[in-house]
């Protein structure tokens, strides 16, 4: 998971012009929730469903699931809520209705794979769990659950936004593919971080596979760019070429951190250190 700055996409037309179908459907779906039927039966929403919203999403989170990354050819996408719509878990009970008012809200929008978005069972490393967002949407102790429109920036969610947050402040990648929450400020495994790996599955196993090839790819570039450097110390090239050959090596190497690549969260925590320090670098550390 990195970082990505909603601002480089423009909301889509559908859920933001005026007469447009997201206003007209929150117009219905406010006077829907004022009665009592939402207790029964959710309202129907389908204006997030439109080809322009889809479209946006993909170009916004470049094609990749906007929790881990993986590339979404692979699987078909789904449309996401990052507050849930129509229901929320209390406990372990789903109670409605949600929050129904950011339904058609483009700022609540996410594109995700399957895996991310829907509660599946999986066995991690031998114990059967189960993993994946639905509609989970865990708060901090104590926090207040907004039940009508603008209380939720009162709200102190446990699962990262990319959209808002910087992922690596809570999750730590290694080279062996796993992710670890980062530290609090008193040493212990930060909340968001622990709940957004669970709650997003990024423990999946076939997703600590994925993470680890990559990982390894990355490593074996490095592996490269290290070789170059030490020849250019030890005088076994000519300079001009030698500096020509690592120069191509790095950007072999920078080609792992570009905009279209998966497991991006991943190649920064492993590749940014190592270009700043190169020859302090532990491959084996990683």
């Amino acid at each position: 998971m990195i970082r990505i700055d909603r601002s480089t996409v423009d909301p889509p037309k559908d859920l933001c012009e005026e007469k447009s179908a997201g206003l007209k459907e929150y117009e219905k779906a406010s006077i829907y929730y004022q009665g009592q039927e939402w207790q029964k039966k959710a309202f129907p929403f389908k204006a997030y469903k439109s080809p322009s919203v889809r479209e946006a999403l993909d170009k916004l989170f470049r094609g990749k699931c906007a929790y881990c990354e993986s590339p979404l050819p692979t699987q078909p996408p789904e449309i996401e809520h990052w507050r849930p719509k129509g229901a929320t878990y209390e406990g372990n009970a789903l109670k409605p209705p949600g929050y129904w008012w950011l339904a058609a809200k483009w700022e609540n929008l996410l594109i995700s794979c399957i895996d991310c978005n829907r509660e599946r069972s999986y066995v991690v490393n031998g114990t059967p769990v189960k993993l994946g967002k639905a509609c989970k949407f865990p708060l901090a102790p104590g926090s207040p659950h907004a039940s009508k429109p603008g209380e939720e920036s009162l709200e102190q969610p446990l699962l990262i936004d990319p959209c808002r947050e910087d992922p690596s402040q809570y999750l730590k990648f290694m080279g062996n593919g796993m992710v670890t929450p980062q530290e609090d400020a008193s040493g212990q495994p930060c909340g968001k971080g622990l709940q957004s790996i669970e709650v997003y599955g990024l423990k999946r196993e076939t997703l600590v596979r994925e993470r680890k090839r990559q990982a390894e790819l990355i490593k074996l570039q490095m592996s490269q760019v290290l070789e170059r450097i030490g020849r250019l110390e030890r005088g076994e090239v000519d300079p001009a070429a030698g500096k020509a050959d690592l120069k191509e090596q790095l950007k072999l190497l920078s080609r792992f951190v570009e905009d279209d690549q998966p497991y991006l969260g991943l190649a920064h925590q492993l590749i940014d250190p190592f270009i700043r320090n190169p020859k302090g670098f532990d491959l084996k550390s990683v």
